[in-house]
């Protein structure tokens, strides 16, 4: 009984001993929480910290309406931004729909030049081929060889491979030749560059006149009525009125002049009564009559003729110029 006894006393001491520390701890922790209050009211409080350190605890259904209103900031935020940046998006596609829509005008134009410029470059080579074979002939008599090309390329103007490699010909005089080929194969590239001399070797004494499929017209070609235009393609005509008006002009200014180029035997003014000069007018009418133009057609400027009068024109045009070679590209 003592020994119970005395386990039960030491117990109980024990309780009492854990129950005032207790006690003690509480106090003690009352006390620091008031002087950290008292602290904290007694400074100016420069952030949140006492606010959110004794801020009222909200309930469950007090949270849920914090956070649906906080989303909802969030969300109309967001809108806005898309907004904005659409309508940002929308500005700068309206920019740019002009912006490219005028590279490619310039893109288009630039490409336009380029032919236009070729075209005039191919129409000055044919021009003065045609002139220097006049002025030969003139000077050394007509080429009544064949003509023979041997081992020719030709370049595509579009770039890539030749159109032509290795290629040859031989055209007799007074023959009439087709050129046959499917499309896009370098027909009329080829007319043209022998037309010009770029390819072939034709004999620069032999008089070449091309007809184009697409008849091209310059300002001043546009203003010429078809009989302008046919007798203005007498080139050799043409040069040698050129040199007689120049010779009598240098001669009505007292200069000195070649008197045997002018009215010798060979001269200018035999050659203008060989080639029947005074009545060019009246054949070149002639041969656009048979061709169907009336006379009211043949007054009128190209620029007022529809395409298919325009190619007869110029067909006329060749066929009164006679020349040694003939290309026509598409005739029919």
């Amino acid at each position: 009984m003592g020994k119970e006894g005395s386990k039960r006393s030491a117990r109980k001491a024990k309780s009492e001993e854990i129950a005032m520390l207790k006690e003690l701890d509480a106090e003690a922790g009352d006390d620091a929480t008031a002087r950290a209050a008292a602290k904290l009211s007694a400074k100016p409080v420069i952030d949140n910290g006492a606010t959110e350190l004794f801020e009222k605890k909200l309930s469950k259904e007090e949270k849920k309406e914090l956070a649906a209103k906080k989303k909802a900031e969030r969300e109309a935020r967001k809108a806005a931004a898309a907004g904005e940046a659409g309508s940002g998006d929308a500005e700068a596609c309206a920019q740019a729909v002009p912006t490219t829509a005028r590279a490619g005008k310039r893109a288009a134009e630039t490409l336009a030049d380029k032919v236009k410029r070729e075209q005039a470059l191919l129409d000055e080579e044919l021009e003065a081929a045609r002139i220097g074979a006049v002025r030969i002939r003139n000077a050394e008599g007509a080429f009544l060889g064949q003509l023979e090309a041997r081992e020719f390329s030709m370049p595509n103007p579009g770039g890539g491979p030749d159109l032509l490699d290795k290629a040859s010909y031989t055209l007799q005089r007074g023959g009439s030749y087709a050129l046959v080929g499917r499309n896009g194969c370098g027909k009329s590239t080829l007319l043209k560059a022998m037309a010009s001399r770029r390819v072939g070797a034709i004999h620069p004494a032999v008089t070449v006149h091309y007809v184009s499929q697409e008849v091209e017209l310059t300002d001043r070609t546009l203003s010429m009525t078809p009989l302008d235009l046919v007798v203005h393609a007498d080139l050799e005509r043409r040069l040698l009125i050129e040199e007689r008006d120049a010779l009598i002009a240098a001669e009505a200014r007292g200069e000195p002049i070649d008197g045997e180029r002018l009215q010798g035997p060979g001269g200018v003014l035999e050659q203008l009564l060989a080639l029947d000069a005074e009545t060019a007018h009246t054949r070149a009418d002639q041969l656009l009559a048979n061709l169907g133009f009336s006379d009211e057609l043949r007054q009128r400027p190209l620029s007022a003729l529809s395409g298919g009068w325009r190619v007869r024109t110029m067909l006329a045009a060749a066929l009164f110029g006679k020349p040694d070679m003939l290309l026509l590209d598409e005739p029919t």
